[in-house]
């Protein structure tokens, strides 16, 4: 009978100290993680009742990761800052910092020259006159829902906004670039439209004998 009872014993002795080592854990002074651990020592001095379990502060309880902060690939639009105008359909622009090359959609311009191709008829005026409308304007830069996110040479492809006006129509409509419908886009009717006007009132590179 004394045989049983000890090894009963034996076992509610394993049993608590399987509790107590969940409840300390791995950690020094013998207190869980959450600054809480059962009183077995000098507990009247502190104040605590025998096997009582306290807590004696709060727990450092490490930030949350914020979640990461949406590229400017997955923006639907995003404001921007014109830092240089590359030609009469291409700028760099910042985004919250960062530079971005951005390929005005739906409009192709005359093209500049290159080291193995001279500029073409009106580039330059197409170039400055983009440039009198954007160089250093804050402005707001939105995605087609019909194409692209960039084109083959990583450029965003976007309409540019300022102050509410379509940038990108402005510059067909105004005779500086021409409508570019070879990709789908969700203005083509209006830049169309714009095209037929500018060549209707015979302006930019629509002026006979201008190139």
């Amino acid at each position: 009978m004394g045989s049983k009872i000890k090894i009963i014993g034996f076992f509610f002795f394993l049993f608590f100290a399987f509790l107590a080592v969940e409840s300390v854990e791995a950690h020094s002074g013998r207190t869980a993680r959450d600054g809480c651990h059962y009183c077995r020592t000098n507990c009247d001095s502190w104040g605590v009742a025998w096997n009582q379990r306290h807590c004696h502060a709060k727990p450092q309880v490490a930030p949350a990761v914020s979640a990461t902060t949406p590229g400017v690939d997955n923006l639907t639009s995003a404001v921007a800052t014109v830092v240089r105008v590359i030609d009469g359909d291409t700028v760099k622009a910042t985004i919250s910092g960062q530079t971005y090359s951005v390929r005005l959609i739906g409009i192709n311009a005359p093209e500049r020259a290159y080291s193995t191709t001279p500029a073409e008829c009106f580039s330059q005026q197409a170039k400055t006159y983009l440039t009198s409308l954007l160089q250093g304007r804050t402005v707001i830069l939105r995605k087609d829902i019909l194409n692209s996110n960039k084109d083959r040479y990583g450029r965003l492809l976007r309409y540019v906004e300022l102050n509410g006006e379509d940038i990108n129509a402005k510059m067909v409509r105004n005779g500086y670039a021409y409508a570019y419908t070879r990709f789908s886009f969700s203005r083509n009717n209006l830049y169309v439209g714009s095209q037929n006007r500018a060549r209707e009132e015979q302006i930019g590179i629509w002026t006979p004998g201008v190139c």
